[in-house]
């Protein structure tokens, strides 16, 4: 497999680490890359392996920590796994069942087994889960749905309650949510904004959460983006590109493009290391969707894994 790296102005600079592809007999979407606020551990959903996957870097390595799995996980189809700010949560979204399943840090390991699964709340059409993200004090949780014309596109809100699950605060229904499927959400490094991606209509769109009737900025040119994240030191975001397989790197002052990583085989879910110094990003492989974006087939290289970079 084969990287090729654009710079710009004021480039950012990425080394090629480590490729892990998925060792399961059967091939599965790997949905999402989150991790640890606190360590350099990561969560990632291995979805149709009913599996979600802890890692650690170690010596510019991706190894396996611990694996998650039912029946004890209570998993269905995980679509995205989030580590809490304190490290002390692992809490996974499942596409079947519409539930939010809490585990509970003991030790260097998490549950196998949930804590609490409590459903999205929300009074709607289906919901169907994709990205997912914490506000930085850790207190409140932002959740895209959205998939077919049947289901409900939207962002939750829900307040955190430790040991107890959540609370259902707000769910957001916009026209521009609606004219597409919102795929990845994240806050701003100073809690005062929302970024969510919106696949069908190449874009990103920018919310102040204290006026949240219209948005504050709309970032165009995308190619069918899913998941978006800032760096560590919040001065840039990233987001994945499926449409054109890319990763795309922009300021968050001037919304200026810094970097593109490119040649991926459609990029979904990918993450920041605390420190500053890893970028993992998680890639389908060499999967063919039909136009209303259901599974046809995997090619025998499948080649869905995880991808390690090294940010200089």
């Amino acid at each position: 497999m084969v990287f090729h790296f654009f710079l710009l102005a004021q480039a950012l600079s990425f080394t090629l680490l480590d490729v892990v592809f998925n060792d399961h007999e059967e091939p599965s979407l790997i949905n999402s890359v989150d991790f640890d606020p606190t360590s350099e551990v990561f969560a990632a959903t291995f979805t149709h392996n009913q599996e979600v996957r802890i890692y650690r870097i170690l010596e510019g390595k991706i190894a396996l920590q611990q694996v998650i799995q039912n029946p004890k996980g209570e998993l269905k189809y995980p679509q995205h796994a989030l580590i809490s700010k304190d490290g002390k949560w692992l809490i996974v979204a499942n596409w079947e069942g519409q539930t939010l399943n809490g585990y509970s840090k003991k030790g260097s390991q998490f549950s196998s087994t949930p804590s609490f699964s409590t459903s999205f709340g929300f009074k709607t059409k289906r919901l169907r889960p994709h990205g997912m993200a914490f506000s930085p004090d850790g207190k409140r949780l932002a959740l895209a749905f959205g998939a077919s014309t049947m289901d409900a596109k939207g962002i939750g809100f829900y307040t955190f309650e430790e040991k107890k699950g959540f609370k259902p605060d707000y769910y957001l229904k916009r026209p521009e949510l609606k004219e597409g499927i919102p795929k990845g959400v994240t806050f701003s490094p100073d809690g005062k904004s929302l970024l969510v991606t919106i696949a069908d209509t190449h874009c990103l769109v920018v919310y102040d959460l204290n006026n949240l009737n219209e948005p504050k900025k709309v970032l165009q040119g995308l190619s069918r983006p899913e998941d978006v994240r800032f760096s560590a030191d919040g001065t840039y975001f990233a987001v994945t590109n499926s449409g054109n397989n890319t990763v795309s790197f922009y300021n968050w002052e001037t919304f200026d493009l810094k970097h593109v990583i490119d040649n991926l085989k459609i990029p979904h879910g990918l993450g920041f290391s605390p420190d500053g110094q890893s970028l993992v990003i998680s890639q389908f492989g060499n999967v063919a969707f039909s136009k209303n974006g259901y599974i046809e087939s995997w090619d025998e290289k499948r080649e869905e894994g995880l991808i390690l970079y090294k940010i200089q």
